[in-house]
């Protein structure tokens, strides 16, 4: 497992590559989007995330609401949208006026998102997302964090039923690579370990989520999010 988080975590290297390289061609398709959207400030993607869990267990559901107008002198985020209402650009705007922006592209069978600086066309030190849909439903969604000091992820990997009526299940990884050379030999969820797994039952409508945290070879229940 440690190996394939490295191997998602040095292919965002690549997306970052390819992001900067058609900086020009991302911008101009966020100022040929067919429809904007505004929303109140969200973190990251904003609504434009599809994690069906990120919100509520780690944010509190801060991933902003729709909003009919720009609030004079507060922090909100605009969305675009191509004809076929999937996101191009998540922009964010405070009190000094706009922000970066995280750009959507495919890139292999993936979807990214990097936020690039709108004056040089480099990538901002911040997360960098890769997202993948099957049949039109997230299968899998990472947040990767790249720094000078530390990288790591936030992964989900999405299971799901044939039967509709029975929970979807997601198995979320929080990963630091870095720990992996000293305490690679360490059990997932147990202190010091690099990793750590839950399991999410999220139910069919998608407003009740029961958490699961795993400790050895064990889960243990934890808590349930309304």
């Amino acid at each position: 497992m440690f190996e394939w988080f490295d191997r998602i975590i040095e292919s965002s290297s690549q997306a970052v590559e390819y992001a900067e390289k058609h900086f020009e061609q991302l911008h101009d398709r966020e100022k040929k989007a067919v429809k904007n959207v505004i929303t109140s400030l969200g973190y990251g993607l904003g609504i434009a995330c599809p994690s069906l869990i990120v919100h509520r267990v780690v944010g509190g559901n801060k991933k902003g609401v729709v909003i009919k107008e720009a609030p004079k002198g507060k922090e909100y985020n605009v969305i675009s949208y191509d004809k076929k209402e999937n996101p191009i650009a998540v922009r964010s705007y405070d009190k000094f006026g706009t922000q970066d922006a995280y750009y959507f592209y495919k890139l292999g069978e993936y979807i990214w998102a990097v936020k690039l600086d709108d004056h040089t066309g480099k990538a901002a030190l911040c997360d960098i997302y890769r997202i993948l849909f099957q049949n039109r439903k997230i299968k899998s969604y990472y947040e990767i964090c790249l720094t000078p000091y530390v990288d790591s992820l936030w992964g989900e990997e999405y299971e799901y039923p044939e039967d509709e009526s029975i929970s979807v299940r997601c198995r979320q990884y929080s990963y630091t690579k870095e720990k992996v050379q000293i305490l690679k030999d360490i059990p997932v969820g147990l202190e010091c370990s690099p990793l750590s797994e839950y399991l999410y039952e999220i139910s069919g409508d998608g407003k009740k989520i029961a958490e699961y945290e795993k400790v050895g070879n064990n889960y243990e229940f934890c808590r349930e999010y309304v």
